[in-house]
């Protein structure tokens, strides 16, 4: 029987590394072992990218809200495709697969250089400015410290909102799109792939992932590999 377990990420929340290295830890000691594979929702070469542009990111932060306070600026800025860092918190044996690997819209080295300004763009605009600090009254005057608390806080508590979606109008324009764009599929063909490449067959197998994947939506991520028959699991972030 082959396991996999989605564990949630919000994109952008700075507590979304500390969360999932922690879970992995909990996912490890529950079943003595670790994953025959670590599957990621990133391109591997989109990911390289992005995460050199950290640096770039949090100064660009500086300059455009010089209200907040630089030790959350620097958190922000990190969350720059950071779930592919835990890659660094496992053994070297264990396989990585990169699931967006060959698809043109998410694929570096298939798509413009302007993906990796979007994204840095996105993480300005859309998650920073018109999302997250509409949210948090008076943060222009928090620190570090209150700042972080109350973006964990925001993050946590869309994990929930999206968790408790009965009906699919209310959320999933977006789902929806991603699905009939063929992203969903292919996500699903490549873990195929890896699990095709791995020989275990009582296999365990961790997928990091955005949160809305884990809804069992028709076409979504987790409702492919749920009607493949496989065992899955989902693990939202305020669960985590």
């Amino acid at each position: 029987m082959t396991k996999i377990i989605f564990l949630g990420s919000m994109h952008d929340d700075p507590s979304g590394k500390g969360r999932l290295q922690r879970t992995f830890k909990k996912i490890v000691a529950k079943y003595k072992r670790g994953p025959d594979f670590i599957a990621f929702e990133w391109a591997q070469s989109t990911y390289t990218a992005l995460a050199s542009k950290r640096d770039e990111l949090r100064q660009r932060l500086s300059d455009r809200f010089p209200q907040l306070d630089g030790g959350f600026i620097a958190r922000f800025a990190s969350t720059l495709a950071y779930e592919g860092d835990l890659q660094q918190d496992i053994l070297p044996s264990t396989k990585l697969i990169w699931i967006l690997d060959g698809r043109s819209r998410d694929d570096l080295e298939l798509s413009e250089s302007s993906l990796v300004e979007g994204a840095i763009n996105r993480k300005i605009i859309n998650a920073l400015e018109i999302w997250l600090l509409p949210k948090i009254p008076g943060w222009e005057k928090l620190g570090d410290e209150a700042m972080l608390e109350n973006t964990t806080s925001a993050y946590l508590e869309k994990s929930r909102r999206v968790a408790g979606l009965c009906h699919p109008d209310e959320m999933y324009k977006e789902l929806a799109a991603t699905i009939t764009s063929g992203r969903e599929t292919h996500m699903f063909n490549r873990l195929l792939e890896g699990l095709t490449e791995t020989k275990n067959g009582n296999r365990l197998c961790i997928l990091i992932i955005g949160t809305g994947h884990l809804l069992d939506f028709p076409g979504s991520l987790f409702n492919l590999c749920r009607n493949k028959g496989f065992d899955v699991e989902g693990i939202w972030p305020h669960e985590q």
